[in-house]
């Protein structure tokens, strides 16, 4: 029945069937009237945002920079018109307490964050990024833990994660010997065992055995600080992708970035991930 539709048509079906709501999408940019009104009576989205290099992170100039900036500049530039505009504000805050204030209207949507199922009863989801997965892996320094192969063998080790993270999620599952830090910066700091003294917390002596990271994240600071031959990698604990956030019942908003994010074609997906090295 569907053979000789035009593609696009096809994928303003498939779209409408993932999120009802954007299914008058015409795949060239143009919102419905009443999402333009729910624009114009929003007005400048509030965005949460921390250290999550190359993801996202404060430039040499002190301004907002990463892939998932670049990606909300996209959604501007795909998502305004004449007759509306669509633009956001980020405030830089740790990721814990993005969540939290996501939750309660605080903020009206992340960057970025994996769609959890122990998210889905506080945030509604986009559809994911899927150009841009993410392991999420163990990393050590001390050459005994070299040879750690299951999450059996984390049983014992004092883990650093980030407080409120996938990982902060992953050990409390698992029950492992955990220490929440603020910051993604905080935790591999806890780990090196070495001053990092341009940002964040400061410390000389390590403080956990092995941390549990994003691989991304974890490969941008070893090369920032030259841990590229202390800091190792050990087990593969998840890949995922990210989507975007918006607080329970904020259909809204949630199908209009879907539209923008369909938007976004592969090549230049592809250019995101030239400009930050992914593609090397």
């Amino acid at each position: 029945m569907l053979k000789g539709l035009p593609l696009i048509v096809l994928f303003g079906l498939l779209l409408g069937l993932l999120h009802p709501g954007v299914a008058g999408a015409d795949g060239a940019g143009a919102l419905s009237e009443s999402q333009k009104k729910w624009l114009k009576s929003k007005g400048v989205l509030k965005l949460g945002y921390s250290d999550y290099p190359p993801y996202g992170f404060i430039n040499d100039k002190g301004e907002p920079d990463g892939i998932l900036f670049d990606v909300w500049k996209l959604l501007k530039k795909k998502l305004s018109g004449p007759d509306h505009k669509f633009d956001f504000q980020p405030f830089v805050k740790p990721f814990y307490i993005q969540l939290k204030d996501l939750g309660n209207g605080e903020f009206d949507s992340l960057t970025g964050i994996f769609p959890l199922a122990s998210r889905k009863d506080k945030f509604d989801f986009t559809n994911e990024l899927t150009y841009l997965p993410i392991q999420t892996r163990v990393y050590y320094t001390s050459p005994e833990y070299r040879n750690l192969k299951t999450i059996a063998d984390l049983k014992g080790l004092k883990v650093g994660v980030v407080k409120g993270d996938s990982s902060h999620n992953f050990a409390q599952h698992h029950r492992l010997r955990f220490v929440a830090y603020s910051s993604y910066l905080e935790t591999i700091m806890a780990l090196s065992g070495e001053l990092a003294e341009d940002e964040g917390r400061k410390t000389d002596k390590k403080e956990v055995d092995i941390i549990i990271l994003d691989q991304p994240v974890v490969d941008w600071y070893r090369e920032k600080f030259g841990w590229k031959e202390k800091i190792k990698s050990s087990i593969k604990i998840d890949q995922r992708n990210l989507a975007l956030p918006v607080r329970k019942g904020n259909i809204e908003l949630r199908d209009i970035l879907d539209i923008g994010i369909s938007l976004i074609s592969k090549e230049e997906w592809n250019k995101l991930r030239d400009d930050y090295g992914w593609n090397k």
